[in-house]
Formats: C-alpha cells, sequence, structure tokens
C-alpha cells in the first residue's frame, strides 16, 4: 500500500472515530439507550434488554447496507424476533465510500431531508420504514444531529411502548 493510501486510510480511520465518540455520547445519553454491533457497525438501540439484548455481531466490518437492514429487521428495528426488548434508532456505517449516520424519522421528515440530496438519502433496504442516512464525511451539525437521533429514539421508544401495551392486553384477555 503506498504511503498516500495509507494517510488517507488513517485520516477516514480518525473520522470515523470522532464522529463515533460524538454520536456515542449523544446516543448513550438518551433513556434506555445502549450500544451494540450489528454486522460490524456500532449500532444504538433503545429499550428494555432481555436475556443479554445483543445482536449477532459479525467479525467484518465492511458490510453493505443490505447486511445491515437484514440486522435492524431481526433486532427489533422492523418488529423481528426481539421486537419486544430493543429497537435500533442510530447506526453508523460505511456506504458507497461514506461514513454515513442512519436514523429513523417520520414520512414527511425523510422526505423533507433526502431533498437535500447532498447530505441526506433513504437508506437502502430499510427507508420504506422511514430511515434516513446522513453522508457523515464533511463538517457536521451535531446540535441537528441530536435532535434528528433523540426523535428517532423517541420513535422507537413509542413504537416500543405502544407494542408492550398491545401485548399486556392481549395476554389480559386471554
Amino acid at each position: 500500500m503506498s504511503k498516500a493510501k495509507l494517510l488517507e486510510k488513517t485520516k477516514s480511520e480518525k473520522t470515523e472515530e470522532k464522529v463515533l465518540a460524538k454520536l456515542r455520547e449523544i446516543c448513550l445519553a438518551l433513556p434506555e439507550a445502549h450500544e451494540v454491533k450489528t454486522w460490524g457497525h456500532p449500532t444504538f438501540k433503545a429499550g428494555k434488554r432481555g436475556g443479554t439484548g445483543q445482536s449477532p455481531s459479525r467479525s467484518r466490518t465492511a458490510r453493505s447496507a443490505s447486511a445491515t437492514a437484514r440486522s435492524l429487521k431481526g433486532s427489533g428495528a422492523a418488529g423481528g424476533p426481539d421486537a419486544n426488548k430493543t429497537k435500533a434508532f442510530a447506526v453508523l456505517e460505511r456506504y458507497n465510500g461514506h461514513l454515513c449516520i442512519c436514523f429513523k424519522t417520520t414520512p414527511q421528515l425523510q422526505q423533507l431531508l433526502v431533498e437535500d440530496a447532498e447530505h441526506y438519502f433513504v437508506t437502502p433496504y430499510i427507508g420504506k420504514q422511514g430511515w434516513v442516512s446522513m453522508i457523515a464525511d464533511g463538517r457536521l451539525n451535531w446540535r441537528d444531529i441530536g435532535q434528528l437521533v433523540r426523535q428517532s429514539h423517541q420513535l422507537v421508544s413509542r413504537a416500543q411502548t405502544s407494542m408492550e401495551k398491545g401485548v399486556k392486553s392481549v395476554s389480559r384477555s386471554k
């Protein structure tokens, strides 16, 4: 590997570490939030952990968005087997060479954000569930990111609370 490539990789890794540190600070300050690795990506989830609360991790870190989507679907983000335990609300991943912060939004906010195609796009495979990816390669507005991540946390927490209430009412009616 050439010296230039090595320096570029090191700079990219440092940027990712800085973005992850700040994202972690925001996410872990939220109620019942915790971090797991899903398909090699730092994933932030909300909710009470049943059992280990861990999603399957993979050792390789360079996974596709489709792998992340499958992971999110299977970990409660889309009502998978752990849906009553935890739900993903933010993910840091690389997609098409860009560092991205992925989060869940309302359909209206998703539509508004992706109009700014230079910074946002519908997250592949799970975008139909309201997920947006923000390109995090350049200068970032952490106040806006914090607000978007908190809204994502509220959305998945609210959905989880509604689901838990539905399960309790079904259990009582038997």
